[in-house]
């Protein structure tokens, strides 16, 4: 059955809208969610080098929005920062900067390349900051590796206490809605069933081959625009802009 809906691409896109919810997605088990969350923090570590040095540029979109709304002496957060790749803007309109990351390994290499850099190691679900106090939050292509609805919106909600009223949030998740990675995923799905096992038809594991030639499986929710949106609301953003191309780019304020 399954093979004589996966002929071809315009098979399996339907095939996935069809059977994606209309809202957001049921909770995941919690025992799942754990063991995804721990998997992606060693997944980036031992990626990290090879990642920062596919990440030298910055969205496109994402560099248009920093250089229009970062303003001297603003206090930024870099959610998620990696190699802190917003750095060089950031310092260019000479705001105060702060990248957050889970990653050691990242922080290491971006600490390396920016001596002066003020960031440190944090979890996305709980910032150990002050309420009300950055002007502008960065979050990038960060939200769509918490495996749960819970833990997403958690995550937003962390946002909204952090940025000061009146304050800018810019967010950014991969579109794969109609990207060829749906071709891709649902051959996955037949040939490595057990790979998906308790997952839904949105939580994507997307390839990347390391050095040696083994693949690491990384985790990936695909959102919907709509989705998104609700999702910022619920958090109590108010939704200024949305940008959608290869990535879904939301602009809101609180």
């Amino acid at each position: 059955m399954f093979m004589s809906i996966f002929k071809n691409t315009e098979n399996i896109k339907n095939y996935i809208k069809s059977a994606w919810p209309k809202k957001i997605t049921p909770p995941m088990r919690e025992e799942l969610t754990n063991k995804i969350l721990e998997k992606n923090k060693k997944d980036y570590e031992r990626l990290a080098v090879e990642f920062s040095a596919s990440r030298f540029l910055n969205w496109p979109e994402v560099e248009i929005l920093a250089e229009e709304h970062v303003k001297s002496e603003m206090k930024i957060l870099d959610l998620g920062c990696g190699n802190a790749r917003l750095y060089p803007i950031i310092k260019k309109h000479n705001a105060e900067y702060l990248g957050v990351d889970s990653c050691k390994s990242l922080l290491n290499i971006t600490k390396e390349k920016y001596p002066e850099i003020c960031c440190c190691e944090g979890e996305v679900t709980d910032l150990k900051l002050e309420d009300n106090f950055f002007d502008i939050i960065f979050y990038i292509a960060v939200l769509h590796h918490l495996p749960s609805a819970e833990l997403r919106l958690k995550s937003l909600k962390e946002c909204f206490r952090v940025l000061r009223p009146g304050g800018l949030f810019i967010c950014s998740v991969w579109n794969l809605v109609n990207s060829e990675r749906i071709l891709e995923q649902a051959t996955q799905r037949v040939k490595n069933p057990q790979l998906y096992e308790g997952s839904g038809l949105r939580d994507f594991l997307i390839p990347w081959k390391i050095g040696n030639g083994e693949i690491i499986y990384r985790y990936y929710y695909v959102f919907t625009q709509k989705e998104l949106m609700e999702l910022l609301v619920a958090a109590g953003f108010k939704i200024e802009k949305i940008i959608n191309g290869r990535n879904i780019v939301c602009v809101a304020r609180k």
